[in-house]
């Protein structure tokens, strides 16, 4: 009997995902993720109950294993977001940084719920067919370029950052990624167009060309 088979079996019977998990020993998350998979194609999907168990243990991993936490907002954003800092339960707000354009934002956990969340940036850059080099990450520019706005000279600073009235504060000093060829002019999103710049310097230059 294959793997589907037996989920088939023991889902007619009457058990729950978890238990369909312990018994089969499918412990990691994409095995049970395929036990989901297997039930609600054979029309014998997760009840609300199971849901609700489920978000719960999401919730307590989740509270206790950041990297858990990191796999999962990369896993639902499609890479798109990388996780920071900030989750207190499954319906928080946490802060992201996106992938693509280095940016700082507050995003509800619900949010990575859905799996057509977008960028901004990815939106402007697949409208206008252009390259997008998936690996770009704010972190990666910031040792490429060894911490230096391109713009002004000066160092930049990942400490320029604060919490206040619910809400994150990215200072002037803060880096952030900036298309040289803005992406609105048809830039890409590609290695050879993107530099570190101060956030301040960034907003300044708006969709300019630089220099």
């Amino acid at each position: 009997m294959s793997r589907a088979e037996e989920v088939r079996t023991f889902r007619r019977s009457g058990m729950s995902i978890d238990e369909i998990c312990e018994r089969l020993g499918a412990y990691e998350r994409e095995q049970r993720h395929e036990v989901v998979r297997i039930c609600r194609k054979a029309g014998m999907p997760m009840t609300e109950d199971e849901k609700k168990a489920s978000k719960q243990r999401q919730a307590e991993q989740f509270a206790h294993d950041e990297a858990w936490a990191m796999a999962y907002i990369r896993e639902k954003s499609h890479g798109r977001f990388e996780y920071v800092s900030g989750y207190k339960n499954m319906d928080s707000t946490v802060l992201v940084r996106c992938t693509y354009t280095g940016e700082v934002v507050q995003r509800s956990i619900r949010t990575f719920r859905i799996d057509h969340t977008l960028s901004k940036a990815t939106r402007r850059a697949r409208m206008a067919e252009a390259i997008v080099d998936k690996d770009i990450s704010l972190n990666r520019l910031f040792e490429k370029d060894e911490g230096i706005c391109y713009i002004c000279g000066k160092k930049c600073d990942k400490k320029d950052i604060r919490y206040e009235n619910g809400a994150w504060i990215v200072g002037g000093r803060y880096p952030s990624i900036d298309h040289v060829k803005p992406l609105s002019k048809g830039g890409e999103h590609s290695w050879k167009n993107v530099k570190l710049a101060h956030y301040s310097c960034n907003v300044k230059k708006g969709n300019r060309l630089n220099g």
